[in-house]
C-alpha cells in the first residue's frame, strides 16, 4: 500500500538492516564518545568493534543523541521538505535527551510527529515495527499515534548484565548500587518499563544457570505473552549463552518469529559486554 507517512526511528531501536529495508524505516544514528573522539553509530563504529574496549572497563564510553539542529535537518530531508508526514520514534525519554531534542526540533513542523516508545533496543524495535504496520493499514497519522498508546504498555524489554559498570558511569544507575553488585558478583536483570530503567532481579551462579533463570523469569506469564515475535538481543556475549537463551525461550513458547540480533553500539556502551536481552509483546 502506498502511504504518505514516513516511519523514522533513532538508531536505538536496534532493528536489523533486513527489517529496516523491508518496512522502509528511516534511521537516525546516535554518537559514541571515546577518549575525546565522537563516532557515528553504525557508520563509523559497530557493536562488534566496540566490545573489546568495553571489556577493559578502564575508560568511560558514552553515547549522545543528535542535537536539535541535526534532528531538524533530518526531518526536513526525510519529509521531502514537508511533502510527507513523519512519525519519528525515540528511545524512552527518561533514558536520553533524544526525545526532548526531537520535540524541540519539530516545533513549527506540523508534518513531524514525535512518539516516545517508552523502551529501548529491540523493545523500541518492536514498537517501531508496530508503527510501520499501523501506517501501512491506516495511512492516517492521528489513528496510528492513537493505536501506539496501547502498544507502549505491552512491550517487554529486559537484559541480564554481567556488570553495571557502564550504566553507572553513564549515570543511568546509582554508583553505590553498582559497586555493591560488582563486589558480590551479582548479575542484575534490568528492565525498561514506563519510560524508566529499573533492576528487576538478581542472580548469582554460573553462566548456564543465570541464563536459564533469566529466560524463565521473563517468560513466566506465558499465557499473557504474544507469540508473534521474540527478539534475543545480543550484547557482545558468547554463542554458548545465546544458544542457551534460545533453547530455553523456545521451550517456553512456540514463537512464530525469532530474531537473534546484535544491539547497536549506543545500547552496548551502556549495558556493557556479555549482556543478553529478551524483547517481546504482551497480549
Amino acid at each position: 500500500m502506498v502511504t504518505n507517512i514516513v516511519i523514522s526511528a533513532d538508531c536505538t531501536c536496534d532493528l536489523p538492516e533486513s527489517l529496516v529495508e523491508k518496512y522502509n524505516i528511516k534511521i537516525l544514528p546516535f554518537y559514541i564518545n571515546y577518549k575525546g573522539t565522537r563516532f557515528k553509530d553504525g557508520d563509523e563504529i559497530t557493536a562488534s568493534s566496540l566490545v573489546e574496549y568495553l571489556k577493559k572497563q578502564d575508560e568511560v564510553i558514552s553515547s549522545s543523541a543528535p542535537d536539535i539542529e541535526e534532528y531538524r535537518e533530518y526531518f526536513k530531508r526525510i519529509s521531502q521538505n514537508g511533502e510527507k508526514q513523519v512519525i519519528h520514534i525515540t528511545i524512552a525519554k527518561k533514558l536520553s535527551i533524544a526525545y526532548k531534542n526531537a520535540v524541540d526540533a519539530s516545533r513549527g513542523m506540523e508534518y513531524v510527529h514525535i512518539v516516545d516508545s517508552g523502551s529501548a533496543s529491540h523493545g523500541m524495535g518492536l514498537f517501531t515495527l508496530a508503527t510501520a504496520d499501523f501506517a501501512s493499514r491506516m495511512n492516517n497519522v492521528e489513528s496510528v499515534v492513537k493505536e501506539l498508546k496501547k502498544v507502549k504498555e505491552k512491550i517487554n524489554c529486559s537484559f541480564i548484565l554481567r556488570s553495571t559498570f557502564h550504566l553507572a558511569n553513564n549515570r543511568r544507575l546509582n554508583q553505590f548500587i553498582s559497586n555493591m553488585l560488582t563486589f558480590f558478583k551479582i548479575r542484575p536483570i534490568i528492565r525498561i518499563d514506563n519510560d524508566d530503567l529499573r533492576i528487576n532481579g538478581l542472580y548469582i551462579g554460573n553462566r548456564e544457570s543465570y541464563a536459564r533463570k533469566f529466560v524463565k523469569q521473563a517468560l513466566r506469564s506465558k499465557n499473557h505473552i504474544s507469540d508473534d515475535i521474540l527478539f534475543i538481543s545480543v550484547g557482545g556475549c558468547s554463542d554458548e549463552i545465546v544458544n542457551i537463551v534460545y533453547d530455553e525461550a523456545t521451550k517456553q513458547i512456540p514463537w512464530k518469529k525469532i530474531y537473534v540480533a546484535d544491539v547497536s553500539s549506543t545500547c552496548l556502551c551502556n549495558i556493557g559486554a556479555h549482556s543478553i536481552g529478551l524483547m517481546f509483546c504482551k497480549k
